[in-house]
């Protein structure tokens, strides 16, 4: 028996998004994120007709579809079906804001508190979902909201989205929600922070902040491109993009990897660095993330429990799907207020945002502080690139306005621009942090980084460079300096010549890195130091 056609209703977007790819040429169209079927042995041709056994998910327009031969639903086994799970969980169920006339609350499952946001709410242009935005803004400040004209599009108004546009390009969304934004004469908290116990203000005050998730977020001016799978916001600013997949789809999350990879222009200003603080790729297995995406260059990092035996990837979890402690607990509001209050920071042109187990350890050792009190010893174990060096200041560090990042320099002597010192530990913590999995050897690999500055400050182009010359030409002799040495090493240190040749985004870091602390002077006496 066929399927009416009138239960397979289609939202706005998905008819847009349908004329759109009829407009276009079949060789411009991604098709990245759909399996491959190569056996068409069963396939019978003009009979469409929904499984006996599958029964549809409702979609992100909240229609409910049934089976004609079914009554009832079960899971939908395509990425569609977990991005609805997903959604559902962290909204108890409502799933979909698109029949809303106006945004309200809804009771959170696993204390989630999270609200569904609508696709057509978002501003391509500001990269904010104005109808959040203005709800956070008329609730907890209305005069400023009122002064800001938020209500209809005007010049005050897009003065506004402007300026806050402007700050978060250049602080980073994390440091905009933590300081907020000034413009003219207001000053705009765009989020309240975790409030201290017996805080009774500050407790109503972060119960304002609203926390939505967006299905099928259409990101881009250019209506070629494919919606994100779903995006996660704090008071209307985009916090976190994910791309999921199904592996009973024949897909995985190396699919989602490579999706972001491929089709995900870091020109959009979605995906500049610090514009939006991570970026998840996952199926029901395994999460990765990233937070700089460099098209076929983007690094991405598990961000996993680790199984049973102490391996890579997630524990068999008799309650649900492997990456389920995503949503559950990782990114509840309040956990999600924890990461940006203590870990998540923009340094220069990197965005750092914490692995799962380097979370777990540091909220457990500071419970285990708070119980037990200070001063115990622990044993850790810990594996090469896998962020020790972060866990370890991120236990040092007791306001959210610390850095794990670049101190400022004193006063030079050659009357040229001075760049921050970032110190060599710095330099190790972020190779080990970002590139540390890409080697057999991290700690190794790391040692000889750290003895990389000295010998390239000993070039003598180099030197002659750095005291009689500008920076752009110090920069030419310092890279053709490391390069030389580093190609020295293809006998002795062939793993580090190999990745320094073949991965651009690692020699560009390195080159970077090594320029950055060498070109100060008097500083080539103090590497050995560190």
């Amino acid at each position: 028996m066929t399927t009416p056609r009138e239960n397979f209703r289609l939202t706005p977007e998905q008819e847009q998004e349908l004329q759109s790819l009829a407009e276009m040429p079949d060789e411009e169209i991604d098709f990245s994120d759909i399996p491959l079927t190569t056996d068409w042995s069963n396939a019978r041709r003009g009979v469409f007709s929904a499984s006996p056994n599958v029964k549809l998910d409702p979609g992100p327009a909240g229609n409910p579809e049934r089976d004609s031969r079914n009554d009832g639903r079960a899971t939908n086994t395509t990425e569609w079906g977990l991005e609805a799970r997903i959604v559902r969980l962290l909204t108890d169920g409502s799933g979909d804001a698109s029949n809303a006339v106006e945004i309200s609350e809804r009771p959170a499952a696993y204390s989630a508190g999270w609200i569904a946001g609508e696709p057509a709410d978002y501003d391509r242009a500001n990269c904010v979902d104005l109808k959040q935005l203005s709800a956070f803004l008329v609730a907890t400040q209305p005069n400023v909201a009122t002064a800001l004209a938020l209500a209809s599009d005007n010049p005050t108004r897009r003065q506004f989205l402007a300026r806050l546009k402007r700050e978060i390009r250049n602080r980073g969304v994390i440091d905009v929600l933590r300081k907020g934004v000034n413009h003219q004469q207001h000053h705009v908290n765009v989020f309240y922070g975790a409030p201290t116990p017996g805080n009774i203000d500050a407790e109503a005050r972060y119960a304002q902040n609203r926390f939505s998730v967006t299905r099928q977020l259409r990101y881009s001016n250019d209506e070629r491109q494919r919606a994100l799978d779903l995006a996660l916001f704090i008071n209307g600013l985009p916090i976190a993009t994910f791309e999921l997949k199904n592996g009973l789809t024949k897909q995985t999350v190396d699919d989602a990897v490579q999706q972001y990879r491929n089709t995900r222009s870091p020109r959009e200003d979605l995906f500049h660095v610090g514009r939006c603080a991570v970026h998840f790729a996952l199926d029901e297995n395994e999460v990765r993330f990233c937070t700089k995406l460099a098209g076929k260059a983007s690094v991405f990092l598990p961000f996993n429990r680790g199984n049973d035996d102490g391996g890579a990837g997630n524990p068999v979890n008799p309650n649900g799907l492997k990456t389920d402690y995503l949503w559950r607990e990782a990114l509840t509001p309040r956990s999600l207020t924890d990461i940006i209050e203590n870990y998540a920071q923009k340094v220069d042109d990197e965005q750092i945002w914490p692995r799962y187990h380097q979370l777990e350890v540091v909220r457990k050792l500071l419970q285990d502080a708070a119980t037990e009190g200070a001063g115990k010893r622990y044993l850790i174990q810990h594996s090469a690139g896998s962020g020790k060096s972060h866990s370890i200041a991120w236990l040092s560090l007791d306001d959210a306005d610390a850095e794990i990042g670049p101190v400022p320099a004193g006063g030079g002597s050659s009357g040229r621009p001075e760049p921050e010192l970032e110190p060599l530990s710095r330099i190790i913590a972020t190779f080990n942090y970002t590139y540390g999995a890409d080697f057999t050897d991290a700690d190794k690999a790391a040692e000889l980084i750290r003895t990389l500055p000295e010998q390239v400050v000993a070039d003598n182009a180099y030197r002659n460079a750095r005291r009689n010359s500008d920076a752009q030409n110090s920069r030419i002799e310092h890279d053709a300096a490391l390069r030389r040495l580093i190609t020295s090493m293809v006998r002795t240190n062939t793993e580090l010549f190999r990745v320094y040749t073949e991965k651009p985004d690692f020699r560009s870091w390195l080159n970077g890195e090594i320029f950055r602390f060498t070109y100060l002077d008097d500083n080539a006496s103090a590497l050995v130091e560190l």
